[in-house]
Protein backbone atom coordinates (compact mmCIF):
# COMPACT_ATOMS: atom_id res chain seq x y z
CA UNK A 1 0.00 0.00 0.00
CA UNK A 2 1.09 3.61 -0.39
CA UNK A 3 0.11 7.10 0.68
CA UNK A 4 -0.16 10.33 -1.29
CA UNK A 5 1.15 13.51 0.29
CA UNK A 6 1.19 17.15 -0.76
CA UNK A 7 4.63 18.74 -0.47
CA UNK A 8 6.24 22.13 -1.06
CA UNK A 9 9.84 22.86 -1.96
CA UNK A 10 12.33 25.52 -2.93
CA UNK A 11 14.58 22.92 -4.62
CA UNK A 12 12.62 20.79 -7.08
CA UNK A 13 15.58 18.61 -8.11
CA UNK A 14 16.59 17.76 -4.52
CA UNK A 15 12.98 17.02 -3.57
CA UNK A 16 12.44 14.62 -6.47
CA UNK A 17 15.73 12.88 -5.73
CA UNK A 18 14.80 12.46 -2.06
CA UNK A 19 11.34 11.09 -2.92
CA UNK A 20 12.90 8.57 -5.32
CA UNK A 21 15.56 7.63 -2.76
CA UNK A 22 12.93 6.53 -0.22
CA UNK A 23 11.06 4.46 -2.82
CA UNK A 24 8.42 7.00 -3.76
CA UNK A 25 7.55 8.95 -6.86
CA UNK A 26 6.13 12.33 -7.79
CA UNK A 27 2.65 11.77 -9.24
CA UNK A 28 1.48 15.39 -9.66
CA UNK A 29 3.78 18.34 -10.30
CA UNK A 30 1.72 21.52 -9.86
CA UNK A 31 4.70 23.87 -10.24
CA UNK A 32 8.39 23.85 -9.31
CA UNK A 33 7.25 24.69 -5.76
CA UNK A 34 4.39 22.21 -5.20
CA UNK A 35 3.84 18.53 -5.90
CA UNK A 36 2.09 15.38 -4.73
CA UNK A 37 4.24 12.37 -3.96
CA UNK A 38 3.28 8.75 -3.52
CA UNK A 39 5.30 7.15 -0.72
CA UNK A 40 5.46 3.65 0.71
CA UNK A 41 3.49 3.41 3.97
CA UNK A 42 6.61 2.75 6.02
CA UNK A 43 8.16 6.11 5.05
CA UNK A 44 7.58 8.90 7.57
CA UNK A 45 6.92 12.10 5.62
CA UNK A 46 8.41 14.09 8.51
CA UNK A 47 11.78 12.54 7.67
CA UNK A 48 11.85 14.31 4.30
CA UNK A 49 14.17 17.31 4.47
CA UNK A 50 14.09 18.68 0.90
CA UNK A 51 10.35 19.45 1.05
CA UNK A 52 7.82 20.59 3.63
CA UNK A 53 4.12 20.16 4.46
CA UNK A 54 3.51 23.91 4.19
CA UNK A 55 4.89 26.39 1.65
CA UNK A 56 7.67 28.67 2.85
CA UNK A 57 6.77 31.33 0.28
CA UNK A 58 3.49 32.63 -1.08
CA UNK A 59 2.28 30.45 -3.96
CA UNK A 60 1.39 31.96 -7.31
CA UNK A 61 -2.30 31.97 -8.26
CA UNK A 62 -2.19 28.92 -10.58
CA UNK A 63 -0.26 26.80 -8.08
CA UNK A 64 -2.58 27.80 -5.22
CA UNK A 65 -5.59 26.91 -7.36
CA UNK A 66 -4.15 23.46 -8.20
CA UNK A 67 -3.17 22.80 -4.57
CA UNK A 68 -6.61 23.84 -3.28
CA UNK A 69 -8.34 21.62 -5.85
CA UNK A 70 -6.18 18.65 -4.88
CA UNK A 71 -6.92 19.20 -1.18
CA UNK A 72 -10.68 19.37 -1.79
CA UNK A 73 -10.59 16.27 -4.00
CA UNK A 74 -8.45 14.27 -1.58
CA UNK A 75 -10.81 15.07 1.31
CA UNK A 76 -13.87 13.74 -0.52
CA UNK A 77 -12.93 10.08 -0.17
CA UNK A 78 -12.99 7.37 -2.80
CA UNK A 79 -16.59 6.20 -2.57
CA UNK A 80 -18.53 6.50 -5.82
CA UNK A 81 -21.53 8.85 -5.75
CA UNK A 82 -25.00 7.30 -5.57
CA UNK A 83 -26.90 6.97 -8.86
CA UNK A 84 -29.27 9.75 -7.78
CA UNK A 85 -26.70 12.20 -6.40
CA UNK A 86 -27.15 15.62 -7.93
CA UNK A 87 -30.65 14.90 -9.27
CA UNK A 88 -33.68 16.94 -8.13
Amino acid sequence: MSKKILRFTEDEVASKAEINEVGGRVIHQFSPAAFVAELPDEVDSNSLTASTEQPKKTLDFATKLAVDAWIVNSNQGTEAPSPTEGLP
